[in-house]
């Protein structure tokens, strides 16, 4: 996979399904690129693409919790597994399955991402991309408190969902332990509100 190619599929995707959300996509590669570029030992390049490709799921529609499933079946297809873990693994910090939202699967897909996400405990590059993905706004990088809350309004919520913003707050709160200091002074403008 290269950065090319990447930016390629979200154009193809971007056709089939229209949204902002190819924007958050390159938003959290830029995030995940600055962030990973600070840490010893991470490769900044491939958490860039990880970040690019975490919601390619997208291209088979406006679904929830299944575009996870469908964005590492797609990109399995193409023979990116080590691309496609990281459509699953941003959604669960933590390593855990958190029913916060709209669980828009079946029974058999619940069991798979549930063994999925035990099989793969999170590694600093899948912190990376859940942290740039949280803080992604389509207009740049963003608060995560504000990002949670404005999520949490325009997604179908439960009362799980708080359980879910505490793991993406712990994942900052190492990100910064690593960095030592705020992941935001990576930054030179954070968003601090979101249009509505």
């Amino acid at each position: 996979m290269t950065k090319e190619k990447a930016l390629a599929l979200l154009d193809e995707a971007y056709e089939k399904n229209p949204g902002l959300w190819k924007e958050h996509s390159i938003t959290a590669g830029n995030i995940a690129y600055t962030i990973a570029s600070h840490i010893k030992g991470v490769d900044a390049e491939k958490c860039e693409m990880y970040a690019l490709l975490h919601d390619i799921g997208r291209i088979r529609g406006k679904h929830k919790i299944r575009h996870t499933l469908d964005g590492y079946r797609y990109l399995c297809e193409l023979s990116e597994e080590e691309c496609a873990r990281y459509c699953i693994t941003h959604v669960f910090p933590g390593n855990r399955i958190i029913e916060h939202t709209s669980f828009d699967i079946t029974s058999a897909d619940l069991d798979f991402l549930q063994s999925f996400v035990m099989q793969h405990p999170n590694t600093i590059e899948d912190k990376i991309v859940q942290l740039s993905d949280v803080m992604a706004s389509p207009y740049g990088p963003m608060v995560v408190e504000v990002r949670l809350i404005e999520s949490g309004i325009r997604n179908e919520s439960n009362i799980h969902v708080f359980e879910s913003w505490q793991e993406y707050l712990k994942v900052k709160d190492e990100i910064n332990r690593i960095l030592g200091k705020s992941v935001y002074k990576l930054f030179k403008n954070i968003v601090c509100e979101w249009t509505r």
